[in-house]
């Protein structure tokens, strides 16, 4: 989810491009999410028109993982090794509930303290 306004910009016949603070939640390999395994990143990520989806790139701790979607996996948290998942800020609960009752504008006004936090 981007959480600060993006740039628009086209390249060749339509292609569709934006690049902004992007909010992505993930969990541990090894665990179904929870209201207490969920982290987050923020990242500035690019966004590029792949046929109908919007995909693109992010780095955590070294590593570049595939977003797509709102929140980094279509909506739902990006799957990530136990290692760089701990490099994640924690979901405050009442955030994990906002999420799970599509109260997006909740955490999109925490993710953007973060930004502020230089987190």
């Amino acid at each position: 989810m981007y959480i600060t306004s993006s740039q628009t910009y086209y390249s060749g016949s339509e292609q569709h491009s934006t690049k902004a603070y992007f909010l992505i939640l993930a969990q541990p390999e090894d665990e179904r999410p929870t209201y207490n395994n969920i982290r987050c990143f923020v990242r500035k990520v690019a966004l590029h028109q792949c046929g109908h989806f919007m995909m693109g790139r992010a780095n955590i701790g070294g590593k570049y993982i595939t977003i797509s979607g709102q929140y980094g996996n279509d909506g739902l948290p990006k799957t990530l090794d136990r290692k760089t998942w701990e490099k994640g800020i924690p979901l405050p609960d009442e955030l994990y509930t906002a999420w799970n009752e599509n109260k997006d504008f909740l955490i999109h006004n925490w993710a953007t303290t973060l930004i502020k936090k230089g987190k």
